[in-house]
């Protein structure tokens, strides 16, 4: 157990330092069932504003992803904010369904917390969280002075947290600070915001939102620049370090634990803004990027080095990153096998939910036995499968044939009879709770790629005779490159034609898409 007492938090405890952040992915029923099976240590329900919110469901979000582990955010304020109704079924919901996950609630600032706290104190949150959002940001018009306004805006910030405190005196509260504030550090208003929470003695901060910005047109691929919303990933990571960083030394004296969100997105960066300070960290884009599944992955991580340095809980975990004396061992990048068929596919998807494959046809590694291995996997309930095979059209075949010594006809024959043998024997082999998507593409990736949640193997073909002795290059989830060839199959995706649907009861080929 990951306990805050030595950072004098009353009555408040952790399972493990991560915590999932309020966001879309707890601001409904359907998000919370989903956090079942990762039983996470905490969780933020989506902000209330009983101003603003509205019951969690109206409403288009647009999400655009900006790079690989990057993306714009943006929805009305009546799907982002929910309303104080909203709030509270949402929280009785959570709190039946995460018994063992601390469950809190976020508060815009400038909302009647009186009135907040009579209506959800009922439904017994475990914390209380009051989010500054984007408060510090600042509207002048020309030749208007920005001192002023800027000394307006902190006096109000700090009105607000203390109001917020007296109110919230008797439960675990956490004030979530704004990207925008320019203060943050050492400053004589920061001290007062520190000194105001541990007046309260039961008090943490957060570090902090995400950020509002306006994403260029190139980046944002399209003709017009996104202007509304909010960026969210990665690239938020560094300003995250530095402010907790510098932040760090303050709250330390007073005894203050800060809570770190903000491009966190691998348990490199975990380590990184731990040793800088912080003492939990909330995520949210990271799940984005790779599933709610990532969660447990990671405290997995995170278990294996506290195994690795002999240490006995978190709390000594956190003590050694935050004294710098923590030696991590990092994960292989690449861990290489000579040999491609004798490496062992069975092994590879026992466990695998998600799997996803790219052959050029694939019909000799079917033949080691593989086609058993797949039929097995999807018997399983609640396994997806996504096959990439090279269409029997694409203009490359020719190419191919010519490189490798073979008739253009024996390719694409072999091609047709994988398809086949693919969809006749997985179509029989699924699971009613599981699903298949098969897929016929026109490029000429000249490699296979095997991908499941936990890790992705790489085979480049040879060039010239094929030969059994191809490498493989195997990549952990947790690495770059996974991402890059998660992206590949993304990419690959979309000039691919669907000649499967998901529902396993209409398997029909559409041979006019080609």
């Amino acid at each position: 157990m990951t306990k805050l007492q030595w950072l004098e938090m009353k009555d408040f405890t952790l399972s493990s330092p991560l915590w999932v952040a309020s966001s879309h992915f707890t601001g409904n029923q359907a998000a919370i069932r989903h956090w079942v099976t990762q039983s996470p240590s905490a969780i933020t329900l989506k902000t209330t504003s009983e101003k603003l919110g509205g019951d969690g469901r109206s409403g288009h979000r647009t999400l655009q992803p900006i790079d690989s582990d990057s993306f714009y955010c943006d929805g009305p304020k009546s799907l982002e904010l929910l309303n104080l109704e909203a709030t509270k079924k949402l929280l009785a919901f959570a709190k039946n369904m995460l018994p063992n996950s601390k469950i809190g609630i976020s508060i815009l600032l400038g909302e009647d917390y009186k009135k907040c706290d009579c209506e959800i104190s009922p439904f017994n949150p475990d914390f209380v969280e009051l989010n500054l959002k984007y408060s510090f940001r600042t509207h002048v018009a020309d030749c208007e002075p920005i001192l002023e306004q800027i000394a307006e805006k902190t006096l109000f910030i700090q009105s607000e947290v203390d109001k917020f405190l007296a109110i919230f005196k008797d439960k675990p509260v956490f004030i979530k600070l704004t990207r925008e504030i320019p203060w943050l550090g050492s400053t004589t208003e920061m001290h007062s915001i520190v000194k105001s929470l541990h007046n309260h003695g039961n008090a943490g901060l957060i570090v902090a939102n995400t950020a509002k910005h306006i994403i260029p047109p190139t980046m944002a691929g399209s003709s017009y620049a996104l202007e509304n919303g909010i960026l969210a990933g990665s690239k938020l990571f560094e300003k995250t370090y530095q402010l907790v960083k510098v932040i760090y030394p303050i709250a330390k004296k007073m005894r203050i634990p800060i809570i770190a969100t903000g491009g966190i997105s691998n348990y490199k960066r975990v380590l990184d803004i731990l040793a800088a300070g912080a003492s939990a960290i909330q995520l949210c884009s990271v799940f984005q990027v790779n599933g709610l599944t990532y969660y447990s992955r990671l405290r997995e991580r995170l278990i294996g080095i506290i195994h690795e340095n002999k240490l006995q809980n978190y709390m000594n975990f956190m003590t050694n990153l935050h004294n710098n004396s923590l030696i991590v061992y990092p994960s292989s990048q690449l861990t290489y096998h000579s040999r491609f068929y004798a490496y062992s596919f069975k092994d590879f998807f026992s466990k695998a939910k998600r799997i996803d494959i790219v052959n050029m046809y694939g019909r000799t590694w079917l033949k080691q036995g593989n086609l058993q291995v797949l039929e097995a996997s999807i018997s399983r309930p609640g396994v997806q499968l996504r096959y990439f095979l090279m269409s029997s059209k694409s203009p490359y075949i020719p190419l191919i044939a010519k490189m490798w010594n073979r008739d253009v006809d024996e390719i694409r024959n072999n091609i047709t009879n994988v398809k086949s043998m693919l969809i006749n024997c997985l179509k029989s082999a699924c699971h009613p709770k599981s699903s298949v998507e098969f897929y016929e593409h026109t490029r000429c990736p000249f490699f296979s790629l095997y991908l499941t949640e936990c890790a992705a193997l790489f085979v480049p073909y040879s060039i010239g005779k094929e030969t059994p002795f191809m490498p493989i290059y195997q990549f952990s989830s947790e690495e770059e490159e996974y991402a890059r060839l998660e992206n590949q199959i993304m990419e690959l995706s979309f000039f691919s034609n669907d000649f499967v649907t998901t529902e396993v009861q209409q398997w029909e080929l559409n041979e006019a898409s080609l």
